[in-house]
């Protein structure tokens, strides 16, 4: 995508996808899907939005007022809560929105990169915004609406971490830390639940190895040791 429509100023980025539900056939989870992901991009048409192209499990919206973003995604997650599929679980929905100031020379690829970079992070439920999209939205929130600061979040790379709000309003999940986040480590990757070596403390990995093959007769320091060729006994 070369250019974004004129006189965009936020841009949407949302997914829905089904979960596995006993007794809810795949097809019929999928066709659900389709069906809010359809019902949200009407509900942006209604509040000015136009579809930008997506694929898969997606949905990109551009605004030309970040007015009109914000009252669109509380109404679309709003309805899709008391749809009979958000209610009992069968699907989820998260969205992120990103603002391109006027005058900014991002191009089109670049500013949906970064709010899909976002939206990445997102938990099932929640709205995320970036610091430019809160700058445009604090004076301009729906009613009943407020932006939570949940700090600085690493996002795919993307380097340094940037702050991220949260947009909290009873038709969205309660504000939390993303779930997602890879959080500002140099590698992105997560971070590990558990040692990577199971090996007791007490032990070096070397040591652990030894003691393990160690058999009745043979010290562990031998074992370890360099192969050494055995004399033939005289015959």
């Amino acid at each position: 995508m070369s250019a974004l429509p004129r006189g965009t100023v936020a841009l949407l980025c949302a997914e829905v996808w089904p979960l596995a539900h006993p007794g809810v056939p795949a097809e019929a989870l999928e066709s659900l899907a389709v069906h809010q992901r359809q019902a949200f991009v009407a509900t942006c048409a209604a509040r000015s939005g136009s579809a930008l192209p997506a694929a898969g499990t997606a949905i990109r919206i551009g605004f030309a007022r970040i007015t009109d973003a914000l009252a669109a995604v509380v109404e679309a997650m709003q309805a899709y809560r008391e749809a009979v599929w958000g209610r009992r679980g069968l699907l989820q929905l998260r969205a992120a929105l990103h603002a391109v100031p006027d005058g900014e020379p991002t191009s089109a690829a670049r500013a949906l990169e970064r709010a899909e970079y976002l939206l990445d992070i997102a938990g099932p439920g929640q709205v995320l915004l970036s610091a430019q999209a809160r700058d445009l939205a604090r004076y301009s929130l729906p009613a009943g609406a407020a932006l939570h600061d949940l700090g600085e979040q690493a996002l795919r790379d993307l380097e340094p971490p940037e702050r991220v709000y949260q947009l909290v309003h009873p038709a969205l999940a309660a504000a939390s830390s993303p779930p997602r986040a890879l959080y500002s480590y140099p590698t992105n990757l997560p971070v590990q639940a558990t040692p990577l070596s199971q090996t007791p403390p007490r032990w070096t990995v070397g040591e652990a190895v030894c003691r393990d093959h160690e058999e009745p007769g043979v010290n562990a320091f031998t074992f370890c040791a360099k192969p050494t060729v055995q004399a033939a006994e005289p015959g």
